[in-house]
């Protein structure tokens, strides 16, 4: 009861301090509605309202039969909803106050909104700002339990309080409650991460209930993130006739990236979990210390090496006989019918400054898809790098991947 009247209220103060600027309310259902969600109320600002402005840009060659809607919120402005169209931005709501964008419930209540006011055949949504894998954090409400964060950071710069994230699991949640404009459940044609890291196994399957296609990197990218000019031209493409259109970034661009058709994920599970019970069956060593992730590429450091290419960490299996050469081609069979298109580099940008150009990234050791490692033989005592990282082993649950594809039973 509580946390409905905390709703109530919550919604109630988004209509108050919010005003509708336009009167631009579609007479019939366009052929797809794109919502861009951008969180830049931290250091992305500048580069987040650089994307901005080439959507709007985009938007002269952006067919009309295509409602892009952008949800903004960028330091020293309040947040607001624009409808862009033919190289122009018509400001439809705006807030007068401040508050958390990564809110589940806000982010529920806004997309909604959108939803109803701009109804289409089909949807899809753009996710831009910062985005961190599976990486745990908190939660984007202050809670006493630690979660698994993904996406924002909104700081809420009217706030003295700290940045607010909304975890992948979170966000599912999300999604699962959207509806059409006629009280069907919400299925999307494609969900575009335009954030570091997001091409993770963990996330894909989380979300795959609420989408066709998800497009992420798998690596670090660049502050500018995708080039919208180039990009909002694109959003009325039939996508499922090639889904690699979905690959948003430029040849120019050095990064690793895919597309996932999540419709095919459980088969990738079975053959996962399969894989996963030979090479314990075969490895003398598997029952005490973990997966041969050692020498395989990785997406994100901290502290230690993080988000594994999947791909990678199986094929190590094969070379040192843990895993067969048959089970392995049957998983990769799986993989590809889930990547169905991929952009590789064997060096990228990061914050730390790493070297990634040590790796061997080509269709032989690359597959489109980062895994979480198990560490240290699920010893919850231990920490995660051996100083102050929580464990991630504990937090890892949250996710559906993880609690199907067999890690606890296989003790590791």
């Amino acid at each position: 009861m509580k946390h409905l009247f905390y709703l109530f209220t919550l919604c109630i103060a988004l209509i108050a301090c919010s005003s509708d600027e336009g009167s631009d309310t579609p007479a019939l259902p366009a052929m797809r509605t794109v919502i861009a969600f951008i969180s830049g109320d931290n250091n992305l600002a500048d580069s987040l309202n650089s994307d901005y402005k080439e959507m709007i840009t985009g938007s002269a060659s952006l067919s009309k039969d295509v409602n892009l809607i952008v949800v903004c919120d960028v330091m020293k402005d309040k947040p607001f909803v624009a409808k862009i169209a033919g190289g122009a931005a018509t400001t439809v709501r705006q807030w007068q106050n401040e508050f958390f964008m990564t809110n589940p419930d806000s982010m529920l209540h806004i997309m909604q909104w959108i939803i109803n006011k701009y109804p289409a055949k089909e949807y899809a949504t753009i996710f831009a700002g910062h985005g961190n894998g599976s990486r745990q954090m908190n939660d984007t409400i202050p809670t006493d339990m630690m979660r698994l964060y993904a996406y924002g950071v909104d700081y809420n710069t009217s706030s003295s309080t700290d940045g607010k994230w909304i975890n992948v699991p979170t966000l599912a949640t999300v999604l699962s409650n959207l509806k059409t404009p006629e009280g069907g459940r919400l299925h999307q044609e494609f969900i575009f991460f335009d954030c570091c890291n997001m091409q993770t196994i963990e996330n894909v399957y989380e979300l795959r209930n609420y989408t066709d296609y998800i497009s992420a990197p798998l690596s670090e990218v660049k502050s500018e993130g995708a080039n919208y000019r180039e990009v909002v031209p694109l959003l009325s493409y039939d996508f499922a006739s090639d889904p690699a259109q979905l690959l948003f970034y430029g040849d120019d661009q050095k990064l690793c990236a895919s597309v996932v058709d999540t419709r095919n994920l459980d088969n990738l599970l079975a053959a996962t979990y399969y894989a996963l019970n030979e090479i314990k069956f075969n490895d003398p060593e598997s029952s005490s210390t973990t997966l041969r992730y050692q020498g395989s590429i990785y997406y994100s450091y901290i502290h230690n090496p993080f988000l594994h290419e999947m791909q990678n960490v199986l094929l190590n299996h094969v070379e040192n006989g843990t895993l067969s050469d048959a089970t392995f081609q049957v998983w990769k069979e799986c993989l590809e019918d889930v990547v169905v298109a991929k952009k590789m580099s064997s060096r990228w940008t990061t914050v730390l400054n790493i070297d990634f150009s040590s790796f061997t990234v080509n269709d032989e050791t690359y597959g489109g898809l980062s895994m979480i490692v198990p560490r240290y033989g699920y010893d919850y005592s231990s920490p995660y790098h051996g100083s102050t990282e929580p464990l991630i082993n504990t937090y890892m649950y949250d996710y559906e991947w993880c609690r199907k594809v067999g890690w606890n039973d296989l003790g590791w």
